[in-house]
């Protein structure tokens, strides 16, 4: 069973994963060592799966597609051979496994919609004959939000904020491209690969010092590239529930725009949302410890926004297989 200490802890991770332990020591107050003993348990027991740095695809001149795919008469060993194609596809940035209308959801990075549709082409050519419903939306923007619920401390929308997909978009020759040089790269992709790997450690693949590394990935980061350094937790260790809901909507101008991702910012248990274009135009993601947690912030959500929402359809993510950036990258 995890301590108020060990939720402390992963709320500092999940704000920024890059962090030192010196530094969550001090947030949490506790010592170095302590935090270290701490971290390494969460890992070896299974509550953190993996670190993860999230960049602004739309800077490296990509468009982000989500696909949900919603099976028919198919095995538990038909579905995993659909799993496992996604997760080994290098377009593939997110993956998960779903219980309610979908059962498959994934999303891709790609820098035209051909490469979409060869991917598309391929999935339907392997296991077409599994697959009784397919959605796909583009999006336009998305941002990460902090896990208040692991404290149950007020958060403001300021500091929830955390932008994928910063630029609104619709094809990709509008997007301004950020373009690194070779050592920038090789930062970037270490970084993805593991966003809490040390200066020292990454000194050892790219030939600079540590110091001159710190003041490269300050400059990235100053770029907007690198939005955040995220957590990705284990919902089942945790004994948490993760929905991802789809809403389509109406009359949804720019100020109930503005207002309701306001509204997300601020609420605890919501931890993402982006606005698309597709079979619904919005899609947030809702952490909860119960069934009726979920219940009380989707009625807050149709109680304050009446005259918008039109309906929702809501998935329960029960496992997350992939969850990467800059996949067709190398150093």
């Amino acid at each position: 069973m995890l301590t108020k200490l060990d939720y402390k802890i992963l709320s500092e991770l999940d704000s920024n994963a890059r962090q030192s332990y010196g530094q969550i020591a001090t947030a949490v107050g506790s010592s170095k060592q302590v935090v270290s003993n701490h971290v390494q348990m969460l890992f070896r027991e299974g509550y953190i799966q993996w670190f993860l740095t999230a960049i602004d695809f739309s800077k490296v001149g990509q468009i982000i597609y989500k696909v949900y795919l919603r099976l028919m008469k198919a095995s538990e060993e038909d579905e995993l051979k659909i799993v496992f194609f996604l997760k080994a596809h290098p377009l593939v940035v997110w993956l998960a496994r779903a219980e309610g209308i979908y059962d498959i959801a994934f999303a891709v990075s790609v820098r035209e919609v051909g490469e979409l549709n060869k991917l598309l082409i391929d999935l339907e050519n392997q296991f077409g004959r599994h697959i009784f419903e397919r959605a796909v939306n583009t999006i336009l923007r998305g941002e990460f939000l902090n896990r208040g619920y692991l404290t149950d401390e007020k958060i403001t929308g300021m500091e929830k904020k955390a932008d994928f997909q910063s630029t609104q978009v619709s094809s990709v020759e509008n997007l301004p491209v950020y373009k690194p040089d070779e050592v920038d790269n090789k930062i970037l992709v270490l970084l993805c690969r593991n966003p809490r790997e040390s200066v020292v450690k990454i000194a050892e693949t790219v030939p600079l010092t540590a110091d001159a590394i710190c003041k490269r990935i300050k400059r990235i980061e100053q770029t907007g590239i690198i939005k955040r350094y995220l957590t990705v937790l284990n919902h089942n260790k945790l004994d948490s529930l993760h929905y991802k809901v789809l809403i389509r909507v109406s009359d949804f101008n720019e100020e109930t725009e503005r207002k309701f991702f306001e509204f997300c910012r601020v609420n605890k248990n919501i931890v993402f949302f982006n606005k698309g274009i597709g079979s619904w135009e919005v899609e947030i993601d809702v952490e909860v410890r119960t069934s009726e947690e979920f219940r009380r912030v989707m009625r807050q959500i149709k109680q304050e926004f009446a005259g918008s929402i039109k309906e929702y359809f809501s998935l329960i993510i029960y496992e997350i297989l992939k969850f990467e950036f800059m996949t067709r990258f190398t150093v």
